[in-house]
């Protein structure tokens, strides 16, 4: 109920974090303890919130034990970028990681997150920017390379396959390719 209430419009300046789910199970816990229908009730509600937590925690860990596995094929890939002085601007296939790329690397990177505004990048661009589905670019990435001033794109095989799930074709057949490893892709037009 309590996620229900804040995904209306007056309470999304709250952002989207501050919405999730998991942040409204403690509280509710703590309202039925505190109310004096606690009993047999409590029980039940005690029960919900351990499963649901539980579930949350589960979820979470098996998130991030999938991608811990391609952590040293990713600090491998930004160890080039860092390393790289004719990449400063970098153009993801999908944006997965890219907050972390330009967090470790200190490289500039295309990243449009959800609290979009359009006074910092119009909407025009933004729709010609991605053009079919977001987050995956226009197909044409030397378009976009040229108009925004990327030098390199990056992505991993993943990000290819997923933007083949929305009928994507990104054609890089003749790109040269500056990193390579089994994982991922830094690479940039003749």
């Amino acid at each position: 109920m309590a996620f229900c209430l804040t995904s209306l419009r007056p309470f999304l300046f709250l952002g989207e974090a501050d919405r999730y789910l998991e942040y409204v199970l403690f509280p509710q816990f703590l309202l039925i303890t505190m109310s004096g229908y606690a009993f047999p009730f409590f029980y039940w509600m005690a029960g919900y919130e351990i499963l649901l937590y539980g579930i949350f925690v589960a979820g979470f860990v098996y998130q991030y034990s999938q991608k811990a596995k391609d952590l040293p094929e990713f600090e491998e890939m930004v160890s080039f970028i860092r390393s790289e002085e004719s990449i400063h601007r970098i153009l993801p296939i999908y944006i997965n990681d890219a907050i972390q790329i330009a967090y470790e690397s200190g490289k500039g990177i295309a990243h449009f997150p959800g609290n979009f505004r359009e006074r910092f990048f119009p909407l025009q661009e933004f729709l010609f920017f991605y053009d079919k589905v977001y987050p995956f670019p226009n197909e044409n990435l030397r378009v976009l390379m040229e108009r925004y001033g990327y030098e390199a794109i990056y992505f991993s095989q993943k990000d290819i396959l997923k933007a083949e799930q929305y009928n994507l074709k990104y054609d890089l057949r003749d790109w040269i390719v500056l990193f390579s490893n089994s994982k991922y892709n830094v690479l940039k037009p003749k």
